[in-house]
């Protein structure tokens, strides 16, 4: 027989787990800016390429049955030369140059020819036709009352300030859920780190030896335990704190959720659902085990994450995106 452990789960000592809060800085609101006013700019065709340009061009080579058109500015060629033959040339006429050495580096030549994997130490060695087939400058959109308009509900944003203050919301909501994630994985960890209790060993490791489709070897359930330890010692914790703190999923908050989600995705694909088609859907989407189980995992842990924000001491700090990155995870 396996008993289960008997333990408490002490809240107080999340208070060393930090909460990250990502703060969009000037700079990442800027740039944001910058990528509206472009989106909503308009394109004017030129004759001569120039530094900022948008180019459509024909890449062609017959020897590896390359004839593709792609998008790219001169910043994508390196070849002196190249730049500017690019820069006095016209619309549809042709241009050879050697591939080697041509482009900026070796994934700007992936993305504009497209080459088989296997072929790429080859077709190095070849020459690559060019035919421009559109050169546009962008011209970006004014910051005025008529864009604010396009962007968001008329009249909800009437300045620039406005505007830069609810790109920088917009952006906060976007860091919020690796932020989420990276604090429901801290407390995992903490909590299975720092509350102490025995598990069934032997009785699990038998358990593991019969319970899957093949029978496994007192060595090899040993092995699979000790993979598993750290997740049954977290599904010990987390059963105790839904039933101490009264969070079990109720139907209808399933229903709600899963309602939530088939709203949210059918919105991304531009549909607009009644409250009945998305009862009808739910419906469907529930009688499936696996996709009901997903979603319920996924609503348990997005009520466990509330709970933990709302109940544990957790230690909160502010930090650009940048930041985020290089503390949260190690990299500048």
């Amino acid at each position: 027989m396996g008993l289960a452990p008997q333990f408490e789960v002490k809240l107080n000592q999340l208070k060393k787990v930090t909460h990250y809060q990502v703060e969009p800085e000037a700079k990442m609101v800027n740039e944001q800016l910058d990528y509206i006013q472009k989106q909503y700019g308009k394109l004017v065709s030129k004759d001569k390429a120039e530094k900022g340009y948008e180019l459509t061009a024909q890449f062609k080579n017959e020897a590896f049955e390359i004839d593709k058109i792609s998008a790219l500015s001169l910043v994508d060629i390196k070849s002196k030369k190249a730049l500017t033959a690019l820069k006095e040339t016209q619309v549809n006429k042709a241009l050879q140059f050697p591939i080697k050495g041509l482009f900026k580096d070796e994934d700007t030549l992936k993305r504009l020819l497209s080459p088989k994997e296997d072929q790429l130490d080859a077709l190095k060695k070849e020459k690559i036709e060019i035919i421009l087939k559109e050169i546009n400058e962008r011209i970006p959109a004014a910051l005025n009352q008529e864009l604010y308009d396009k962007l968001y509900a008329p009249g909800t944003i009437t300045s620039e300030k406005e505007l830069k203050d609810k790109v920088k919301e917009d952006l906060k909501k976007q860091f919020e859920p690796q932020a989420d994630q990276k604090l429901l994985n801290d407390i995992t960890e903490y909590l299975v780190e720092k509350t102490k209790f025995k598990l069934p060993e032997d009785f699990l490791k038998r358990w593991m030896q019969s319970s899957g489709k093949e029978e496994l070897t007192a060595e090899q359930a040993a092995e699979e335990y000790k993979k598993s330890e750290k997740g049954i010692r977290y599904q010990l914790i987390e059963g105790k704190i839904i039933s101490e703190n009264k969070l079990d999923l109720s139907f209808e908050e399933l229903k709600d959720y899963a309602g939530t989600l088939v709203a949210n995705q059918m919105r991304q694909y531009g549909q607009a659902p009644d409250e009945k088609q998305i009862e009808e859907i739910v419906a469907r989407v529930l009688t499936n085990q696996e996709e009901t189980r997903r979603i319920s995992e996924q609503l348990m842990s997005s009520k466990l994450l509330n709970f933990f924000k709302e109940k544990a001491p957790l230690k909160q700090k502010k930090v650009s995106f940048d930041a985020f990155v290089k503390e949260a995870y190690g990299k500048a």
